[in-house]
C-alpha cells in the first residue's frame, strides 16, 4: 500500500452534550479516576481531490474495559453517526491501494488531545471555583 497523503480542511469540536464523569478501571466498583464523555471532532479532509467527513466521539465507558485514561475515542460510525464517512474513506483508499490506518491513527491522536484539553480546562475551572467558595468562608463563625 501506498502512503496516503491528505489535508485537513477543518476541525469541529462538539461539546454539547460533553461532560467530566468519574471513570471504573476493569473490575473495580469504585472511580479510579475521571474522564470525559460525549465529546466529539470532526474533521473534513481532502485525499486525491476526493473529501471525506471522518467524526470520532468519546469511547463507550459502560463495560470498563475501555477506561485506560478517559480520554479514548473512536471513529462515530461504530455508534451509529451517519455523518461519519470513515467507512466510505477505507474503502476508497482500498480501492486505491493507500494506507488508510495512518491517516486514522492521526486523526485519532489529535481528537484525543482535544478531548483532553477538554477535560483539563474544565478540571481546573472547578478546581477555580471550589477555592473561591473556599474564600467566601466567614472566618468569624
Amino acid at each position: 500500500m501506498k502512503k496516503c497523503n491528505f489535508k485537513v480542511l477543518s476541525e469541529y469540536e462538539f461539546t454539547d452534550f460533553a461532560r467530566i464523569v468519574d471513570i471504573y478501571g476493569q473490575g473495580c466498583n469504585y472511580p479510579t479516576g475521571r474522564g470525559v464523555d460525549g465529546f466529539q471532532v470532526d474533521f473534513l479532509i481532502k485525499v486525491k481531490g476526493k473529501e471525506f467527513n471522518i467524526s470520532f466521539q468519546s469511547e463507550d465507558r459502560t463495560d470498563n474495559m475501555y477506561t485506560y485514561h478517559g480520554f479514548e475515542m473512536t471513529t462515530s460510525s461504530k455508534y451509529g453517526n451517519d455523518g461519519d464517512e470513515s467507512e466510505k474513506f477505507i474503502k476508497f483508499c482500498l480501492k486505491n491501494d493507500l494506507n488508510y490506518e495512518e491517516v486514522l491513527d492521526t486523526l485519532q491522536k489529535r481528537a484525543e488531545e482535544l478531548c483532553e484539553e477538554y477535560y483539563e480546562y474544565f478540571e481546573k475551572k472547578v478546581q477555580y471555583e471550589e477555592e473561591s467558595d473556599d474564600d467566601d468562608v466567614d472566618d468569624d463563625e
